[in-house]
């Protein structure tokens, strides 16, 4: 491409810009690729005039000289044969010669005789479902396509071959059973392939809910071979189907993490995303999505009151969560806060009520009688209610016509006593 620049005293300038026409050259052949100690090419056209010669220069030093190795004077031929029996490293190109004087003469990409370059991966990732693969084109000029590899029960085998562009979706992979590890090969048309670069694989990510823990733990396969590690981890959550967002950076040396304070119900999904260290090149992990089924605790265990019936039975009430998951819970008494016994054990009835009751039949003539609840829930955890205490009341007549009454202490765990009434009962009415 020619340019000419007319400037002009205001400063302005024009650039014009002009090519020279494809009659004004002559086309090298496309120098195809070396297979063995044969050069392979396809033939040009060119009509500016007689056929010559097909010129192939060479040396063994990429910046030269060069010099020529041969003219092949067969138009129609595509190949050539140069003898290297001590595998010696050479460089060649090519040009057309043609009875065109005055054109210019164009020539091919240099090559060499080693096998390709190797088209590094970037990244293995899973995007909607699918692996995703993305790698560095090889530099070799005469890389025309791609192979993939992937590892199966069989070894690494070729799953498909790739002509146009550098990433690749693996339709027939199973990244959320498994993780799945791939090598890309350059290809050139002789079929020669670049060496096998490392392997990569993709991020395999599993979870489970605990259900006595109210967590999910999540472990996952860390990704492998990007050349300076992995930069960064993180853990991506959406929650009942909303938007993803990044709940936690793990440890780069670390390949697990527990989620805490799962709502019972809730639907969690989780990936894993990996952050290469200076590319920052991304690997998404599968999708893992749990519903929470966690057993609900006994949160709230209170005695609300002890108290003591006219037939002398004592009717004890006490309140607990109505979610709560109780497999078996127990009424205790003591006759001083302490060594108590279990009077009563029982299966609830579901659904359970807040406030329940039980009524106690304790000897005659004694007290106070001091009360709790003991419950175990679906995860075997044993919960202690708060106590409660009957008020013991106790009277003497005096000769002089008056009666004397005293009654133990108000005794019940969080309550405290605001009035105390007294009540009197005439001939049993």
């Amino acid at each position: 491409m020619r340019i000419k620049t007319f400037t002009y005293p205001a400063g302005l300038f024009i650039l014009l810009f002009f090519s020279l026409s494809a009659s004004a050259q002559i086309q090298a052949p496309d120098f195809l690729c070396l297979k063995g100690d044969t050069l392979v090419w396809e033939l040009p056209v060119n009509n500016c005039g007689p056929f010559v010669s097909y010129d192939i220069y060479t040396s063994t030093d990429i910046n030269g000289p060069y010099t020529l190795l041969a003219s092949v004077s067969d138009p129609a031929e595509t190949n050539f044969i140069d003898p290297n029996p001590n595998n010696e490293l050479r460089f060649y190109y090519m040009v057309s010669n043609y009875d065109c004087p005055g054109q210019l003469q164009l020539s091919s990409d240099t090559l060499d005789n080693l096998p390709p370059e190797i088209s590094p991966i970037e990244y293995v990732s899973i995007e909607n479902g699918l692996v995703q693969l993305s790698w560095s084109p090889s530099p070799s000029p005469e890389v025309y396509a791609y192979i993939i590899y992937r590892r199966t029960n069989l070894g690494d085998v070729p799953v498909d071959t790739v002509f146009s562009g550098n990433t690749y979706t693996d339709l027939a992979a199973n990244p959320d059973q498994q993780s799945e590890s791939y090598f890309v090969n350059a290809l050139d048309r002789c079929g020669n392939t670049s060496l096998f670069d490392l392997r990569h694989r993709s991020i395999f990510l599993q979870g489970s809910t605990q259900p006595c823990e109210q967590t999910i733990s999540l472990n996952w396969n860390p990704y492998q071979n990007w050349p300076d590690g992995i930069g960064e981890q993180q853990v991506w959550l959406s929650v009942d189907g909303g938007t993803y967002t990044n709940i936690a950076g793990v440890p780069v040396t670390d390949s697990s993490y527990v989620f805490t304070g799962v709502n019972d119900g809730a639907s969690y999904c989780f990936f894993v995303r990996n952050v290469a260290a200076t590319t920052g090149y991304q690997s998404n992990s599968n999708v893992v999505c749990l519903d929470a089924e966690i057993v609900r605790p006994v949160q709230e265990l209170y005695v609300e009151s002890a108290s003591v019936n006219d037939d002398g039975n004592v009717t004890l009430r006490w309140l607990w969560n109505d979610d709560a998951e109780i497999k078996q819970f127990e009424i205790l008494r003591s006759g001083f806060n302490g060594n108590y016994e279990v009077i009563s054990s029982q299966t609830p009835v579901f659904p359970l009520q807040q406030l329940n009751t039980f009524v106690d039949t304790p000897p005659q003539d004694a007290g106070p009688w001091y009360y709790t609840i003991r419950t175990t829930d679906d995860c075997d955890t044993v919960k202690i209610s708060t106590y409660g205490a009957t008020v013991f009341l106790s009277g003497s007549s005096s000769q002089t016509g008056t009666n004397h009454l005293s009654w133990t202490a108000f005794d019940q765990e969080l309550s405290s006593v605001h009035t105390w009434e007294l009540y009197r009962v005439l001939n049993g009415a």
